[in-house]
């Protein structure tokens, strides 16, 4: 509506959809990003989305997940990927009940143990 609202008061020759513009573009924002939030797991590692950009992690980048704060009972935040250049990067608040939360985490850290164990030869 916001773009059809500037387009209509520009081509009658006012200035009030400049004034509509901005708020036009920052509504775009979210409803662009927001179903592209997420997190996607595979053999190599984690990619986390979020609203405004993304960040691929290879499981040997990551040195610990962690499981979401809990407040008051609830999950507040997304799940934590420490790395070893000692940034952090947080997937998107998870909705959903603790009980799938935390199978969630126990996956993640199943399979980063699982890709980032090394077999030594005659162990």
């Amino acid at each position: 509506m916001g773009v059809a609202l500037t387009v209509w008061a520009v081509g009658d020759g006012g200035l009030w959809g400049l004034m509509f513009l901005p708020i036009t573009i920052v509504s775009l924002v979210p409803a662009v990003g927001t179903p592209r939030q997420g997190l996607w797991i595979d053999d190599e590692g984690v990619t986390v989305r979020q609203v405004l950009g993304g960040r691929r992690l290879a499981w040997a980048d990551i040195e610990a997940i962690e499981a979401p704060p809990r407040y008051d009972g609830e999950l507040d935040l997304g799940i934590g990927f420490r790395c070893h250049d000692g940034s952090m990067v947080d997937a998107p608040p998870f909705a959903g009940r603790s009980d799938y939360l935390d199978g969630v985490v126990d996956d993640l850290r199943r399979r980063h143990a699982q890709a980032t164990t090394i077999d030594l030869p005659g162990g």
